[in-house]
Order: C-alpha cells, then structure tokens, then sequence
C-alpha cells in the first residue's frame, strides 16, 4: 500500500504543479529538469501532459472537470473513447451494472443513469484509487473492489444485470494479441463463471479476432457489433445472453465523420449469390468495418450492387446508390495494369492509389510508375473477372 500511497502523492503533485511547466518538448523537459525536480516529478508531469491530451481527443466530456488525476500511461492507451464507451451503454439497457476489468472507468462512467448501481472492478490497486479520486471529481457514485475478474464470486454482488469485459490485450514485454486464449482473463477459459455473475454480458474484443471462430469458442452470442471510427476499425463488441436461441446478428457501425450502419447474419452472407460485372459507372469501396465483418456478399444484395469479382471486394453499378455504406467513385477510364497504359491515361503523373485484391502494394506501384500521391484522381489496381488484372481511373463522389 506504501507504494500506491507514494504513486498517488506524485500524481496529485504532478497535477497541482503542472501550469508552473511548459512542456513543449518531452525530452528537452526531460533533461532540462531531471536533476532540479527528479526523474519521478518530471515524469509524473509528462504523464499528466499526455493525460490532457487524451482528455481532450477521446474523452472530451472529462476535458473541463477539475482536479482529475492521471493514471499510469499505458492505462491512458488502453482506455475506450468516449463514442466506443456511449455506444457500449446503449447496447443494453442495465440497472446495476460491473464492470470486471474497469480500468480508467470510461465505460462504466457512460452507464451512469437514474437509480443506477455502478460497479467498478480493477484489480490494479493504484488505478482503482485514481478511479475513486476522479469519480468524485466527476459527481459519479460507485461501489469500488480490487479483484482479479477470473477469482470474482457472485456472492459480493447481487443482482447483476450487466457484466462487462475489456480483456488486457498486451503481453508481459507489451506486445499486442488478439487470440481469445491469450489475453487477460481468458473469457473461453472462464466463461462458465463470467456467465453465472450475470445472464448478460459485453466484452470488448480486438478487431483482429475472426468472427467464425469466435462463435465456435463462445456460446449465447446474440450480437457481434463490429466498430470503427472515420473507417478505422478499433475493436469488436459482443452481447452474451444466456436466453439467446437465435442466430447473432452482426451489427457494422462507424462513430467517425461517415457515421452509417449495417446488420446482417452470417447465414444471410452465406446464402447470398452475387451478381458479377465488368465496371459499370460507378464503383464502391465499403467502409473497414463491413470488410471486417465479412458482409462480402450481403451488400451485393442489400443495395442491388454487383461484384467485380469473387474475391475482389468492390462493387458497380449504372445508377449511384447513396446510402451505400461507403466511399462511391464514378468510374472515368479503365486500363490494363501496366505502366505504359496508366501513364498515358495520368499525364501529370499524380493520383491517389489503391489496390484490392492485387499483388503489389501502393508503395511500391507509385514507385514503379513514378506516381506521386495528390490530386483528384483515384487508381485503383485490382483483378476483375476472370482474373484479369486492370486499373480503375475514377474520381470521387
């Protein structure tokens, strides 16, 4: 305990104490006052530097509340963005809920509501007390333990509605993983006691894990929802019901700047047949989240579209579709994927490249061609129906 109070004593320091610093550069601070204030204060101020500028970007909704405290750094990574952590609330409607592995409490802090019981369960002893700290800070009451999420009985809490899960995603030397077994706590290994806590659980997953062995690992799956934000995609959510008798459905979401969403079923995907086509007017590139997801053929179905090729993931039409759950170019030339063809269609040598399901990277082609990146242009490189390799010169709708 000496060694949380001491941490604790730092941070607090490091907070009263930040304005009297400007932290421009990290390291110039750093040797500039290493030996005046110690390595310890110097480091608790970069930390608490870096705390703001999290603040601001993920949770912008903590930005103005003072006297917060920050916690370790790589706390500060792991913890869910605002938008990841509002949508998590309005997954499921919960009274009382725990949150096992509840870190910064970003989470958990979103499930505030009327009458509702927050439980925050972080076995990290000092980040707990950080929690504690900023929860009072932020007019937040909880009930607080400090358990590992894998020895949690259901005798301390009664009553649960939700449990949720962020399993840690990083190695003892900090290398990320993704495989089910890996991480910290392992839900296939301990499923049976996560799910006798309550009949409901979340767990935030990383994006890399594949769906279908997921659903061979983890039963009473009711929803996989697949996340991203401005097409990137950060992390894998799943609903665990344990009254769940239906098939899962998958849900794409995007948080950013091109907010859409997608729902299928995996038996929807694999009883789809695509159409097939030679590119039409107009071409459509699905967001990250879609691909992730595996809706390949779903789309085809769901906005009238046809495939380019089995395996290559664009679709055409004649006609635009605007709702379409993506980036939509009208197709102005094509061309044989060689440099000869291209340039002659690419006169001033600048253009956007892309390339799907194609052997060679955009690297790699701008360098062959001597392409430089800019301009209005879009190429990409991709293979159409049988096989043939060709480039799309199209420009942005």
């Amino acid at each position: 305990m000496g060694m949380v109070k001491e941490k604790l004593q730092n941070a607090i320091w490091a907070r009263d104490h930040y304005l009297d610093f400007d932290i421009k550069n990290q390291s110039d601070f750093a040797l500039k006052y290493s030996a005046s204030i110690g390595k310890e204060k110097v480091s608790g101020l970069l930390t608490y530097h870096k705390f703001k500028e999290v603040l601001n970007k993920k949770i912008p909704a903590w930005a103005d509340t003072e006297g917060l405290l920050s916690p370790d750094l790589i706390n500060l990574e792991q913890c869910s963005s605002q938008k990841t952590a509002i949508y998590k609330a309005a997954m499921t409607a919960a009274d009382s809920v725990l949150d096992l592995t509840a870190g910064l409490g970003v989470d958990l802090y979103f499930q505030n509501g009327p009458n509702k019981t927050l439980n925050h369960n972080e076995p990290n002893a000092f980040l707990s007390e950080i929690v504690r700290h900023n929860y009072e800070c932020l007019d937040i009451k909880a009930n607080y333990t400090q358990t590992l999420a894998e020895d949690f009985t259901k005798t301390t809490l009664q009553n649960l509605d939700l449990v949720h899960l962020d399993p840690d995603r990083r190695s003892e030397s900090n290398k990320k993983l993704y495989l089910l077994e890996d991480c910290r706590p392992d839900i296939v290994k301990n499923f049976n006691h996560f799910i006798s806590l309550s009949d409901v659980l979340t767990i935030k997953l990383s994006p890399l894990v594949d769906i279908k062995l997921l659903l061979n690992k983890v039963p009473f799956i009711s929803e996989i929802h697949v996340l991203s934000e401005n097409n990137d995609t950060k992390e894998l959510l799943i609903k665990i019901n344990k009254n769940a008798d239906t098939e899962p459905q998958i849900i794409t979401r995007d948080l950013g700047k091109d907010d859409f969403n997608f729902s299928f079923k995996l038996s929807d995907e694999q009883n789809t047949v695509s159409a097939y086509s030679e590119p039409k007017s107009y071409l459509y590139e699905p967001f990250s989240a879609l691909l992730k997801a595996g809706a390949f053929k779903s789309v085809t179905e769901a906005f009238k579209l046809e495939k380019l090729a089995t395996n290559t993931h664009l679709y055409t039409s004649d006609y635009i579709v605007s709702n379409f759950p993506g980036y939509i170019y009208q197709i102005i030339n094509v061309v044989s994927a060689n440099k000869k063809e291209v340039l002659s269609v690419l006169p001033n040598k600048k253009a956007n490249i892309k390339t799907r399901n194609f052997p060679l990277k955009p690297e790699i082609l701008k360098k062959e061609m001597g392409i430089t990146d800019g301009g209005e242009i879009f190429l990409f490189f991709t293979e159409l129906l049988n096989k043939k390799k060709k480039v799309l010169l199209c420009t942005k709708i």
